[in-house]
């Protein structure tokens, strides 16, 4: 029971550092597509729309194909996808910065979709690998909770970053979220146990 409810901490760990790192880069996110588009509004408001539908075409596919690969293959491996996909793509933004529209568009794309996919997803999934249906409404509960509280707490981190760093701020700030994200992927790797168990696997 003690393993079993250090590891439900864990999964709330990982899921609320994915949002935090994530809304970590909200404003600069606009800095950048602002930037990339000469500031003109309309454009910006435009591309950062087609993100939203790019995202949602993609992870149509990203969570049904990820899903069924993660009941055959566990969890663990996927949980580790979300954090790799946006520490290169959040690397990109930071060596790149406004430089290139498109580049921002499909990082921002990736970006949500696996964070989204390995974070939320994932983290349903393995909970309920070792919950009961009661139990699970429970920590359903505990994982709005800590959404909230990452998504308030993520722009003030932001600001912090960006009045503590010279330069062009809003790129450096990807360059710490990638940091970000390589701790939560070596964390990951090194202390989140496999929730599903081999003989609860299914064929793909």
């Amino acid at each position: 029971a003690a393993s079993t409810g250090a590891t439900k901490n864990k999964i709330l760990f990982s899921f609320f550092w994915s949002i935090f790192s994530l809304v970590t880069t909200i404003q600069c996110d606009v800095d950048l597509f602002s930037a990339a588009c000469g500031g003109d509004a309309g454009k910006t408001a435009r591309s950062l729309a087609a993100v939203s539908g790019f995202m949602g075409v993609l992870g149509l596919f990203v969570n049904q194909i990820g899903g069924k690969l993660s009941d055959s293959i566990g969890r663990k491996p996927l949980f580790l996808l979300g954090p790799i996909v946006n520490t290169l793509c959040n690397f990109a933004n930071f060596k790149v910065g406004s430089r290139s529209l498109p580049l921002l568009i499909a990082t921002k794309t990736l970006r949500l979709t696996f964070n989204t996919f390995s974070g939320s997803t994932m983290s349903t999934a393995a909970l309920m690998d070792i919950t009961t249906p009661t139990e699970m409404a429970q920590m359903g509960a505990r994982m709005q909770c800590s959404a909230g509280i990452a998504v308030i707490l993520g722009p003030y981190a932001e600001v912090f970053i960006m009045n503590r760093i010279g330069g062009n701020v809003a790129s450096r700030a990807f360059g710490v979220t990638s940091a970000m994200y390589l701790v939560q992927l070596l964390l990951m790797l090194v202390a989140l146990p496999e929730t599903l168990l081999p003989a609860k696997r299914r064929s793909l």
